[in-house]
């Protein structure tokens, strides 16, 4: 018999509770967005992920999705953080996503915050297995929203960092970089910058090939902070 999951009120009193206003107005600076913010530091975000994780362990992917989608649909921020951390945790749930999966938890993103979760612990690690095509991470590259065109790059992030798993793939990387290298944005550009940083851990030799070849159309900020990169190894 399982134990009933954390219902979603318990889950936005605990948010509330630990919740800072110091921390609130500095979200409106630091990461804009129509969502409710609470204002809530990461521990005390991951001590309820750590709770949830532990009720849905034995659950199914038919029930952990829903439940996550129902605190991402809640409109507050640091629900749909912990609705992607709960996915991100459960392996046979981010086993069974796909595309429209995707698609689904990503509707409403309109911050940086949310965007780089998503991309680095949900649509990054999908792609990377294989369960998500190119093509569909190509055509976030086209879109005309920002926050899409920046998931696509931050999604290779997953691909090159051993801490989320990745064993690298400069092809796949390259490739997506190389569709944005004349987007301004500046979302897309700050992702674009991260992804070939992250990339040198991987392929340096890839990574100063690409700057040379494409020095005359990516932004001065892009070649600045990657330069630094190769040449300190600091960020």
């Amino acid at each position: 018999m399982h134990e009933p999951l954390m219902p979603i009120k318990e889950i936005i009193s605990r948010l509330k509770s630990s919740a800072s206003a110091e921390r609130k107005e500095h979200s409106k600076g630091y990461f804009p967005t129509s969502m409710e913010v609470v204002g809530v530091s990461v521990p005390n975000l991951r001590a309820i992920v750590k709770d949830i994780g532990t009720q849905i362990k034995d659950r199914s992917p038919d029930v952990v999705l829903p439940y996550a989608m129902q605190i991402i649909g809640t409109g507050i921020f640091e629900c749909r953080q912990i609705g992607y951390e709960i996915i991100a945790g459960h392996r046979e749930t981010m086993e069974s996503l796909g595309i429209g999966d995707l698609n689904n938890l990503s509707e409403g993103m309109d911050n940086w915050a949310s965007v780089d979760t998503f991309s680095v612990m949900i649509s990054g690690p999908t792609w990377r297995e294989g369960r998500v095509p190119d093509r569909s991470i190509v055509a976030w590259t086209r879109s005309k929203n920002p926050w899409w065109r920046r998931a696509a790059v931050v999604s290779t992030v997953a691909l090159n960092s051993k801490a989320r798993g990745g064993t690298g793939d400069p092809e796949r990387t390259i490739d997506i970089c190389s569709r944005v290298i004349g987007d301004r944005h500046p979302m897309v550009t700050k992702a674009l910058s991260w992804a070939l940083r992250e990339l040198t851990k991987r392929d340096i030799d890839r990574v100063e090939s690409f700057l040379s070849t494409h020095r005359d159309k990516i932004a001065p900020l892009v070649i600045r902070e990657v330069r630094k990169k190769i040449d300190t190894g600091r960020k």
